[in-house]
């Protein structure tokens, strides 16, 4: 590297660093399945009781 050459600061977007798609939809569908299991273990539970 050359001492005479200034050095460039890295930037990155947030979509960058979070490392999911740009066109891609967010933690959206992970959450509508979690609360699906959540009913459905609910509903297992309470057959039981």
């Amino acid at each position: 590297m050359d001492k005479k050459e200034p050095r460039k600061p890295l930037v990155f977007s947030g979509e960058q660093v979070s490392g999911r798609e740009i066109n891609g939809s967010s933690l959206i569908p992970m959450l509508i399945a979690g609360l699906v299991l959540i009913a459905v273990g609910y509903v297992a539970v309470m057959v039981f009781v």
